[in-house]
């Protein structure tokens, strides 16, 4: 009987061996068939063989069109507001008030142009004082805009000679006046003499034209 019961915890001890092995040899998991397990620097991530991957990156820039961006309001007018528009022309521009070449101060227009066809003037008489001298300084802000500058003396039988256009280029006007014109935004220092007299006394006149057919606003400054 002893004997046998040795026999018997030989067997027991057999089986419980064969038993660990298996255990040993197998987590219990079996992978699907429709899983990828990747390997290298994370070997746990596991990705679904139906997903499909990211297309590859491709470098480069769309091709330019050639078409740049339209200005605000571009070429439609129709919200472009101008209710107080001056003259177009010499006869018909807009006076402003009166000064002389003793005042220095800078006076300011505010202004709108809408569209090509429309070209705003304004006069300024200035008169000649005694002791003083004119050192005319204009200024235009805007965009798209050609500022010009026509002076007409007013001495019977003088005329109008432009010495010089600081900013400017010489230019006459369409009935003939001689001045300065400039691209905006600019800033034209006019110097003028009027010939066979000692008085300078002058109507000066101001043309802002467009140069796109586009609804611009302006402010211009001047003093003498």
């Amino acid at each position: 009987m002893k004997r046998l019961s040795f026999g018997c915890v030989a067997c027991a001890f057999v089986a419980v061996a064969v038993s660990l092995s298996a255990c040993g040899t197998s987590n219990g998991d079996t992978p699907d068939a429709g899983d990828v397990t990747e390997t290298g620097r994370d070997a746990s991530t596991t990705r679904d063989s139906a997903t499909p991957l990211p297309p590859a990156f491709e470098g480069g820039l769309d091709e330019d069109s050639g078409v740049g961006p339209q200005p605000d309001g571009g070429n439609d007018l129709s919200g472009c507001i101008d209710a107080n528009d001056p003259g177009g022309t010499e006869p018909t521009a807009r006076a402003l008030a009166n000064t002389d070449d003793c005042d220095k101060n800078k006076a300011t227009v505010n202004g709108v142009v809408r569209g090509i066809a429309d070209t705003d003037m304004y006069r300024v008489t200035l008169a000649d004082k005694t002791l003083c001298r004119q050192d005319g300084v204009f200024k235009l802000d805007g965009q798209a805009l050609e500022f010009c500058v026509f002076i007409q003396c007013k001495s019977n039988g003088s005329t109008t000679d432009v010495k010089s256009c600081g900013g400017g280029v010489k230019k006459d006007s369409d009935i003939g006046l001689h001045g300065c014109c400039a691209g905006t935004p600019s800033e034209i220092k006019v110097d003028w003499n009027c010939t066979g007299t000692i008085d300078e006394a002058s109507d000066v006149y101001f043309r802002v034209k467009p140069t796109q057919n586009v609804c611009q606003r302006y402010t211009m400054t001047y003093n003498f």
